[in-house]
């Protein structure tokens, strides 16, 4: 779902909610 954004992958849990469309 995160191949672009390997490092954003820690924190892309809380992220998931305000950018779950970016992901």
């Amino acid at each position: 779902k995160s191949p672009k954004t390997p490092k954003q992958s820690p924190r892309q849990r809380k992220a998931k909610r305000t950018a779950g469309s970016d992901d």
